[in-house]
Parts: structure tokens; C-alpha cells; sequence
């Protein structure tokens, strides 16, 4: 108001004093209150929004809660009434109610002049110029410089990615220095699975180089159940802020639109969505596909889909995807474009892959917030020299990029994805080298570690997300034979086959096992399986996440499997088979031939069934040769390990301002 009017705070309300009218103090209200803080919030249209922190107290002395509203709402006064109800009470003045209302907002101001200075608040994570024109990385509670942690900017998150916490507390330099090698140590998480190693130990820091090499990949963890997918994944997203490890990752049940949401707001971070496994529910299987379609591709090209408000009409938003996704799932998502696999790295994890005891530890770690201090540490190096580390991120990604097409023989798309983890592994062994964490022999070896695992898993790509139905027939019924709830019986004599071992072909001790599914040639080598077996009945033996690729009609189910060469039949238009089978019975004539000799005591059905259906013998030969030689390498690299120095330098500390 103008200088007519002055406010003053006694008996806690707040009075109005008319200098016009020989200074007659009249009562406003019957409460006070005071702004604890401003902010300053970035929406998604790119506006500024002002927002305050107001907390009040009645005349009584009874407390009033604290609110957290915008400037406009505190400038139509109407506010008080809303979350504070029938304790905050105006007095009844000889004035129209709006200018009261402006009274009180003057009174409030005037005795708010020891409020905090103003917090900027932004809608994502991650790298952001600030006012001051100084980088610093954001996240829920406050944000990294390359000096330290301040207060003064944050982001505003929603409550399911408040995992982006800056711990309250930060242990010792010396801790520091453990956490960074706890980070190296992450490379040996597994013995028999070194991908693992990889996706534990470089997920996070790729993710934080993205702002200069943007993320044209999402990550996919592939594994059946029961081999502890969550639990590693969570240990990925334990880089951003002390998290409870127990808490729930989101979910693919979430719609596109939420998840694409999500990732926006994780920008140069990690997203872990988890449990990527089609309903039981035949329409839902469709959903899955589509929302996996849609939000990996959005991801990977970094381009949102455009969205509209209640009445139709576009939101402006200057808000980009630039997050590292890492899924988990049971298979990869099926029946979706080449091109969107393609887009994707695969990691594979089976059975016995994961020590519970090294998992355990890994996950204390976690949860005291180690790896977020050594990812904290790192931020602040790159923060450092900035726009050096920029300049020398685009220079390194080239060339790594043109060496892995020449040494492991990558497509472009490939070979930039490997080439993405390395500079952002190359900037991490320098970081740790530069505060002497490890030598620089112990960093030659954690290269060479690293480029010849991620080049290994690379060249495996396709083979860990082809979905070819035929061949996850054939593993599937020869896995139910295994675990005897299946078995042939031989094509001559009706009884137990020979030339094979009878587990194989589900028996033992001479009995039968499970359901029976037709006949095993022993000259041959291979089955016919019975063409009047319920098909319900033969898909149900296969494992439970493969079931769904199946149709369940028998025409259908028989020329899927033949157009996908698992049935020979030399006769045009047809998918059984006119063998003649001396054992069968009357009524048993439709017979199916299937092509691979599979339960014989040679090694190759394995070979055959990691192949492509339409890949030749030599082409298998030469990637075999080409394995063996990674994997020799890899144990030569691990028994050529230097040995850490015992004596290690101390790094600066991290401060909290």
C-alpha cells in the first residue's frame, strides 16, 4: 500500500494504522504470519513461477502449518482461509474485503524481511548453468559444484524419484578413497558373469557424461526368475543419493506417459524400471509392446512425445529426454521392430550368476551411501574444467567409436553405444588416477578390462534378444524331458529309447516320465511328436514367460513352427509329416517331424540352438573362434592384474555450504 498506511504485529495479530486519520490502529486479523523462504521454480514452459513458505501462529498462541504456495495465491489472499480454515478469521472493517486482504499481504511482508534468501528451484536433475553462470549438478535436496554442495538450487521431484538425495552427511576423505575403489571392485561382482561387473560399475557414470555425449541407448537387464535382477538394478540407482534399498523401483506397470515423464526429470541420471513381463491377460500382452515401443524409442531418440491438455491444445514444453533407462525383464520386449533392439544393450544374467554374500555387500554399500559419495567426488572433478572435459568427451567418443567397428567388427549403432561407456569409463580411471586412487598401471588394466568385456557382450547382441519361437520350443521341451515332465518313446520298439541317455528323453529306471509327446528315431536322431497331443497341454510344458509367443489353435501352432524351419515335411501345403513310425498306433497317424536332433549325447543341440535359424555352419564356426579368443583374453587380462599400492593419497574433501 502507500505510505498512508504502516502495520504493526502485537498480541499476535497483525493492525493497521491510517496516518490520514490521526494514526487509528483498527485490527486485520487474528493471527500472524511470516514468509520462511522464497523460491524460484522453472516450469515446464520454461516461465519462472515464485513460490513461498509461509508458517503462522493464532492469537491463542496455537501453531498454524506450515504451506507452501505461489505468488499469485498469496497475492489474492485468499490462501489463509484454504489450508488454515476458520482459526485464521478477519476482522470485519468499514473497507471492501479486497483492500483488507491487501493489508494483510503488506503486514506479512513487512515482517518477513529475515526470510531466506531466494532458493531457485528446477524441474530435472543433472547439469545445470545457474545465474551466477557456473555449472552445477542438481538434485532433490540441493546440488554438487566444483567447490562443494550448496542449498541455494535444487530440483523439484516428484516422491517416486526422491531417490536423487544428496546424503545429509559425508564420511572422510580416506572413506571417499574407499568409495572410489569400491567402485572398481563392482567389475568383479560376479565370477562367472563379468556383464555384470560392467552394468554396476559404468551404468551410473555414463549416465552423468550425457551431457555431453546425449544417451542414444537404453540399458536391459534379461534373465529369468529368481536371479536377483531388482536387487542389482537398485544397486545402479544407489549412485544418486543415500536410498533405502528396500524401497520399490518404478514399475512397467506405469503408463508410457508417466514413465516418459520420469525420464525427462532424470536428466544425466538413471531411471530403473523394473519387471518387464507379459500379463497372463491376452489383450494386455499387446499394451506391453506397444508401451514398450514407445517409451524405449522415445528414449533412445531423445524426442518426447508431444502432449495436450483437457481442451486439445499442445503443451509448449522445452523440457528434453536425456536419461539412461535401465529395464529389467524376464525376455526382451517381443514382436516390436529390429530397429528398437537395436537401440537397446542387452545385459544377460542367469541362474547362480549372483553370490548372495557378494550381493549383501554390495548392497550395505548402498545403503550408506558409498557409491553416491564416489559418484559425488566424480561430478565434482568434471564440474572442474567443464567446458575442457566437453571438448575432450566429443574427441574421445570418435574415436573410440571407429575403434571398436575395426576391432570387434560393430555396426555404426553398436560401436557408438560401446564407445559411450568407455569415454564415460575413460573419465572415471583419469578422475581416479589424477587424485591417486589407483596407478597408472592399475588404470591400463581397468581399460583393457573393461573395452575387451563390453566388446564380448556387444558382439552377442542379437543372440540375446532374438526371440525365435522355434528355438525356445525346442529348448523348452527338452528342458521338460530333463525334469521328467515329458518323454518319448522309441519309434521301433514303443519303449525306452536307446543310443541316448534316458534322462534326456524323460526316464528313469526304466519308467516313464510325465506327458508322453511321440517318438525318437535311433538311427536318425530325431522325434515325431504326435499329432493328437492337446496343444494346450504341449505348450504348458514350456517355461512360463515363453508361453504367451505361442497361439494356442493346433493349425496355427504347427505352421508357426514350421515357418520358423523347426518341422521338416517334404510335401507342399502341409506341416505334418508321412514317416512311418513301426510303434504308432491306430489313430496315431499325424505326426510332426522336428528338424533338430536334440536328444542325442553330442554336444550339437547346444550349437545349434544358439544359432540363427537362417546362419550356416562356417558363420557359427567363425564366431565360436572369435569368443574363444575374447575369453582367452579376459583370463589372461584378470591373472596380469597389477597390485594396488597400500599407500594412498588422500582427496579433497567434499564441503557442504
Amino acid at each position: 500500500m502507500n505510505e498512508r498506511y504502516r502495520y504493526k504485529k502485537e498480541n499476535n495479530c497483525f493492525f493497521v494504522i491510517d496516518r490520514e486519520k490521526q494514526n487509528e490502529k483498527k485490527l486485520l486479523c487474528n493471527f500472524v504470519a511470516e514468509i520462511l523462504e522464497e523460491e524460484e521454480r522453472l516450469l515446464d514452459n520454461g516461465n519462472t513461477q515464485v513460490r513461498y513458505k509461509i508458517k503462522g501462529q493464532t492469537k491463542k498462541g496455537e501453531p498454524l502449518g506450515l504451506i507452501d504456495i505461489t505468488s499469485n495465491e498469496f497475492e489474492q489472499g485468499k490462501w489463509f482461509s484454504k489450508y488454515w480454515g476458520r482459526k485464521a478469521e478477519l476482522n470485519d472493517l468499514d473497507q471492501p474485503k479486497s483492500k483488507v486482504l491487501k493489508h494483510i499481504q503488506c503486514a506479512i511482508s513487512k515482517y518477513s524481511k529475515n526470510a531466506e534468501s531466494t532458493h531457485t528451484s528446477y524441474l530435472q536433475t543433472g547439469f545445470q548453468k545457474t545465474k551466477s553462470d557456473e555449472y552445477c549438478f542438481l538434485f532433490e535436496n540441493g546440488a554438487v559444484t566444483s567447490e562443494g554442495i550448496v542449498n541455494t538450487v535444487s530440483c523439484t521431484l516428484p516422491k517416486r524419484m526422491q531417490f536423487y538425495h544428496l546424503p545429509e552427511t559425508f564420511a572422510s576423505t580416506d572413506q571417499t578413497t574407499e568409495a572410489i575403489k569400491a567402485v572398481f571392485n563392482l567389475l568383479d561382482f560376479s565370477k562367472t558373469n563379468p556383464c555384470l561387473g560392467l552394468l554396476l560399475s559404468t551404468a551410473a557414470i555414463r549416465a552423468v557424461v550425457s551431457v555431453w555425449l546425449p544417451v542414444e541407448e537404453y540399458v536391459f537387464l534379461v534373465g529369468p526368475k529368481h536371479t536377483f535382477k531388482t536387487s542389482t538394478v537398485k544397486i545402479v540407482q544407489s549412485f544418486f543419493g543415500s536410498w533405502d534399498i528396500n524401497k520399490s523401483l518404478l514399475s512397467w506397470e506405469s503408463t508410457s506417459a508417466a514413465l516418459e515423464s520420469f525420464a525427462i526429470k532424470s536428466r544425466n541420471g538413471v531411471l530403473c524400471v523394473d519387471d518387464f513381463v507379459y500379463p497372463d491377460v491376452s489383450n494386455r500382452r499387446n499394451e506391453f509392446t506397444v508401451k514398450a515401443e514407445q517409451f524405449l524409442r522415445s528414449v533412445a531418440n531423445r524426442s518426447p512425445r508431444e502432449r495436450a491438455n483437457n481442451h486439445g491444445h499442445a503443451l509448449d514444453s522445452d523440457l528434453q529426454l536425456n536419461c539412461l533407462v535401465v529395464s529389467t525383464g524376464e525376455h526382451p520386449p517381443r514382436n516390436v521392430n529390429e530397429s528398437l533392439h537395436q537401440r537397446g544393450v542387452y545385459f544377460p544374467v542367469k541362474l547362480g550368476d549372483i553370490d548372495t554374500d557378494t550381493l549383501s555387500k554390495a548392497q550395505n554399500l548402498a545403503n550408506q551411501g558409498i557409491f553416491a559419495q564416489a559418484l559425488i567426488a566424480f561430478i565434482q572433478y568434471l564440474l572442474g574444467d567443464f567446458e575442457k572435459n566437453k571438448s575432450r568427451a566429443e574427441k574421445w567418443f570418435k574415436r573410440q567409436t571407429e575403434v571398436n567397428k575395426r576391432q570387434y567388427n560393430l555396426s555404426d549403432r553398436d560401436a557408438s553405444h560401446m564407445a559411450s561407456f568407455g569415454v564415460a569409463w575413460t573419465f572415471f580411471r583419469k578422475f581416479a588416477e589424477s587424485t591417486e586412487v589407483i596407478t597408472h598401471a592399475e588404470s591400463a588394466y581397468y581399460k583393457k578390462q573393461v573395452n575387451s568385456d563390453f566388446g564380448a557382450l556387444m558382439t552377442k547382441q542379437t543372440k540375446i534378444y532374438s526371440t525365435d519361437i522355434g528355438v525356445l520350443f525346442i529348448k523348452g521341451l527338452r528342458k521338460a524331458m530333463k525334469e521328467g515332465r515329458a518323454h518319448v518313446t522309441d519309434a521301433v520298439s514303443g519303449m525306452q529309447p536307446t543310443g541316448v541317455d534316458p534322462a534326456k528323453v524323460g526316464w528313469q529306471s526304466n519308467k516313464r516320465n510325465g506327458l508322453w509327446v511321440g517318438w525318437r528315431r535311433p538311427k536318425q536322431r530325431d522325434i515325431f511328436i504326435c499329432g493328437n497331443i492337446d496343444i494346450d497341454e504341449l505348450i504348458a510344458l514350456l517355461p512360463e514367460h515363453d508361453r504367451p509367443l505361442f497361439s494356442n489353435g493346433p493349425k496355427r501352432f504347427w505352421k508357426d513352427l514350421k515357418m520358423h524351419k523347426i518341422l521338416i515335411c517334404k510335401e507342399t501345403g502341409r506341416n505334418s509329416s508321412r514317416a512311418k513310425i513301426p510303434a504308432a498306433q491306430y489313430g496315431e497317424e499325424i505326426r510332426y517331424h522336428v528338424s533338430m536332433k536334440v536328444f542325442d549325447n553330442s554336444s550339437t543341440a547346444d550349437s545349434a540352438l544358439s544359432a540363427k535359424p537362417n546362419e550356416d555352419k562356417s558363420e557359427q564356426t567363425s564366431k565360436k573362434s572369435e569368443a574363444n579368443k575374447v575369453d582367452k583374453s579376459n583370463e589372461a587380462l584378470r591373472r596380469s592384474k597389477p597390485r594396488q599400492k597400500k599407500k594412498i593419497a588422500a582427496l579433497k574433501p567434499i564441503k557442504r555450504f
